[in-house]
């Protein structure tokens, strides 16, 4: 698969971006300037600040360009990954029914909130190294954060806020807890690692061949839970017997907000005493 010969489609949602969506697509935009066409979907709903303004000057100069705005959404739902997936599966109908978005090949689905600062040509050139995949997910320097979205067999099995929740019933303390369920799975993973095959993962970055989105959806609430609305959809994928990997060299962060707790020298201690004192 030469990069040169696929066209590929950014695609994401936002809310309250206004700020940063210009350098975020710029960023986007070096990254991804060797495939041979480049298209943009950004599905906005719920800002309050001038997101909708900076889009509608982005139509205007950026090629292939193309938003939806949807207005105030976010109180027909009860959890914010809700609000999410509806916004998400906006952007799935319109890659298997617009024909704007027919001769796409690949899917590069971003979070445009500041966390793919790293994100550069290398780093999409390196998902390019392994031929057998349907989706590649990328890493973070120091840490990698996406714990929500991650289902591994051993690393991650089981949805780490409900797994916060049941601790939170029997051990006091909360440091330890979050440490237990969400923190320590936070791990560094070198750039000289094997890929790493999942049922799930996202970290703010993420390409997918186009077939993934064939008969696809996102949810983000199952029995009145709130869920991470990745898990859906990517666990669908590997019922079908699609390839999903996190690539070590898709490098697009450093210590973000998501780990800089994870990663403070202050807050490890804490946790080592009262891990003494746990029961």
């Amino acid at each position: 698969m030469k990069i040169e010969s696929q066209n590929i489609l950014v695609a994401g949602c936002i809310r309250n971006v206004g700020n940063k969506l210009i350098k975020d697509l710029e960023i986007v935009k070096k990254a991804i300037h060797n495939f041979k066409k480049k298209s943009f979907l950004l599905i906005e709903s719920d800002s309050t600040d001038n997101t909708r303004d900076v889009l509608s000057e982005c139509e205007q100069k950026i090629e292939n360009f193309k938003s939806i705005p949807l207005g105030k959404i976010s109180d027909q739902y009860k959890f914010r990954t809700e609000t999410i997936a509806y916004c998400r599966n906006i952007y799935v109908d319109r890659i298997n029914n617009d024909d704007t978005y027919k001769d796409i090949d690949l899917v590069l689905i971003v979070d445009l909130d500041g966390i793919n600062n790293l994100l550069n040509h290398e780093s999409i050139s390196s998902c390019f190294e392994k031929y057998n995949w349907d989706a590649v997910f990328a890493n973070q320097k120091n840490a990698y954060y996406d714990i929500f979205a991650l289902r591994h067999e051993y690393w991650s099995p089981t949805d780490c806020r409900q797994e916060l929740d049941f601790f939170e019933k029997y051990r006091k303390t909360r440091s330890f807890n979050y440490w237990h369920s969400i923190y320590s799975k936070m791990i560094e993973i070198p750039e000289t690692s094997e890929w790493i095959k999942v049922n799930s993962a996202f970290g703010g970055a993420a390409i997918y061949k186009k077939q993934c989105f064939k008969n696809n959806f996102y949810v983000g609430r199952i029995k009145d839970k709130e869920i991470c609305e990745h898990v859906k959809f990517n666990e669908n994928l590997v019922k079908k017997g699609f390839n999903l990997y996190i690539c070590p060299k898709f490098i697009n962060s450093n210590t973000n907000e998501h780990t800089k707790k994870k990663m403070s020298l202050k807050y490890r201690i804490k946790f080592a005493i009262q891990s003494l004192f746990v029961k």
